[in-house]
């Protein structure tokens, strides 16, 4: 089956955002150029530009609401929607205890406290319909906890030479809940739910580094450390597709993700210190990477996890005080 492409652009009319979205397969087809509406051979096709602001002109949106326009398969359609935020209560604390005092080594331990409790309202509105009355209705709620306690050091080996490592126990809950409350027209979620979600997962993440000093101007550094993301719950309801509605009603969920990343460097003061010089190579790899995927039949977006990803690349930063008043700076990097 042909997955068709898109192109989206935002921009502001009458104090609300306008997104628009466009069917870039039925233009490349047709022989259009997205940006300016031409058909092979220059000629301009003003029908479409004429019916797409007509269209947002009619729709007579409030703040605070948000137009979708597609454009697709010579028609334009216009939908109106907005987004709630009823109640968000968030708690967040954090206890540190440190010390520079035993000799060499300086450490830092703490706890961490995490408690959010979130709903959202998604409405959409009928913009064929003078009055753009409301025309579908969906309510997601999440509860996430979590808790982490760490520890930290760095011990200086020899004056030159000074290694650091952390740890960090990590404990995330999150229980979701959605529902569709009034269906929304052409689509294929119905009135329905609770569609509900539970997560519950641990983790530990750590770092090692080291710091090398050549001479007073030079430093070495490396450093290895290995990352954590809990999982990701979306739901997107009111538009969902048909595949996505039989799968706990167009709910999605991703995976923890999990990446170690590697970087080591040089960081230099020349020039008797008015020049200061950075560079570093590095190397990532993500584990169950979350993603968002939107396309397909029902032009959904849904959560999903890449099974694997690795980046790598260099970064240099240069920055030099030609003379007192005039700093040149150089910036370059390779991914």
């Amino acid at each position: 089956a042909h997955r068709r492409g898109r192109e989206r652009r935002r921009f502001q009319h009458a104090g609300a955002e306008v997104l628009l979205v466009l069917g870039v397969a039925q233009a490349a087809a047709q022989g259009q150029r997205i940006g300016d509406f031409e058909i092979a051979g220059g000629e301009h096709r003003p029908g479409l530009v004429a019916l797409l602001l007509d269209r947002i002109a009619r729709a007579r949106i409030a703040r605070g609401q948000r137009i979708v326009v597609e454009a697709v398969d010579g028609d334009v359609f216009v939908v109106i929607e907005q987004a709630g935020l009823p109640e968000h209560r968030q708690v967040t604390q954090e206890f540190r205890i440190e010390s520079n005092e035993w000799g060499r080594f300086d450490w830092q331990a703490g706890l961490f406290y995490y408690d959010e409790d979130i709903t959202i309202d998604s409405f959409n509105y009928d913009s064929l319909t003078p009055g753009n009355p409301r025309a579908g209705y969906a309510i997601q709620e999440q509860r996430n906890k979590a808790w982490a306690v760490f520890a930290s050091g760095d011990f200086e080996v020899t004056d030159a030479l000074t290694l650091r490592g952390g740890l960090r126990y990590t404990q995330d809950k999150k229980d979701f809940s959605a529902s569709v409350l009034e269906a929304a027209p052409f689509s294929a979620a119905p009135v329905g739910g609770p569609y509900t979600v539970h997560t519950d997962v641990n983790d530990v993440s750590w770092d090692l580094s080291g710091v090398y000093a050549l001479n007073e101007d030079v430093n070495l550094y490396a450093r290895v450390a290995k990352g954590f993301r809990a999982p990701s719950i979306q739901g997107r309801l009111l538009f969902a597709s048909a595949a996505a509605v039989a799968d706990n009603g167009g709910v999605s969920t991703a995976d923890s993700e999990e990446v170690i990343s590697y970087e080591a460097g040089i960081k230099a003061d020349l020039w008797d210190k008015r020049a200061r010089l950075g560079f570093n190579v590095f190397r990532y790899d993500v584990n169950d990477q979350q993603i968002i995927a939107v396309g397909g039949g029902g032009n959904s977006a849904t959560l999903l996890n890449a099974d694997k990803t690795v980046g790598q690349g260099f970064e240099l930063d240069l920055e030099a005080y030609l003379t007192d008043n005039l700093l040149v700076t150089l910036g370059s990097s390779y991914n």
